[in-house]
């Protein structure tokens, strides 16, 4: 990185232009925007699947994307602080948007945090979810936290906050700095582990659905399990719909 970082070109913005353009034609492969959204389907499909086998199955898969993201989330801190531009952060006034700004990026940040209450949803898996759950949360909320902190630091270190890119901000930044292999590196990572969203949103719904399907609100049919307790009644229901 220190290397790479004697040779940050000037033009920072045509950086940001290719890296995005790079991920247009990346996004119009994969996203033809035709009736049917081929990798979407195969990804709900697979993830359908996966759950429909059983939840040591599809909790492998979520621990291994899981892990990978944490690795690339860890590989985008240090190769930003690495290429920190103290610089970057000499702004006058220091908020540049105001009190406005900041709030707006608080509820932006905050939507980052819904995906949490499914580890309440799943605390029917869990063993002794009374003491584990809670721990859970607020480890998993505190890790995320930390997370969300130094990695815009080391954004805002690695690029001046007007040149970031809205829709590819690590990529487009490694692009801006000339570490062209870091960008394609940081863009692959981020497609690479989206599939984990998918699979954890399948995996919390049916057991909603079963929940509410007990106390009568629902059909029986979302309340159907197999012989190993898996719930197959709510998963392939959900799945089709996510398929469909």
């Amino acid at each position: 990185f220190a290397t790479d970082a004697a040779e940050i070109p000037t033009t920072q913005s045509t950086a940001a232009s290719a890296m995005d353009e790079s991920l247009q034609i990346w996004q119009a492969w994969l996203f033809p925007g035709q009736i049917v959204n081929i990798p979407a389907l195969l990804i709900s499909l697979a993830c359908t699947i996966l759950l429909l086998l059983g939840v040591h199955e599809s909790k492998n898969v979520a621990n291994f994307f899981t892990s990978l993201k944490m690795v690339l989330v860890a590989f985008l801190i240090a190769g930003g602080l690495a290429l920190f531009r103290p610089s970057n952060f000499l702004v006058r006034p220091f908020c540049p948007y105001g009190a406005a700004g900041v709030m707006r990026g608080a509820t932006s940040s905050f939507f980052g945090y819904l995906g949490y209450d499914e580890v309440c949803v799943v605390a029917g898996e869990a063993i002794k979810p009374e003491k584990t759950v809670p721990q859970a949360i607020l480890a998993t909320l505190a890790i995320v936290t930390v997370c969300y902190v130094l990695a815009s630091i080391a954004l805002v270190g690695m690029e001046y906050y007007e040149d970031i890119s809205p829709t590819a901000g690590f990529p487009a930044a490694f692009a801006a700095a000339n570490v062209q292999w870091a960008a394609q590196l940081a863009a692959f990572g981020e497609i690479f582990t989206l599939p984990v969203v998918v699979l954890i949103s399948l995996l919390a719904q049916p057991r909603l659905t079963y929940s509410m399907a007990r106390d009568g609100i629902l059909p029986p049919i979302f309340a159907r399990t197999s012989a190993d307790g898996n719930l197959i009644g709510g998963t392939l229901l959900w799945g089709i719909v996510m398929v469909a």
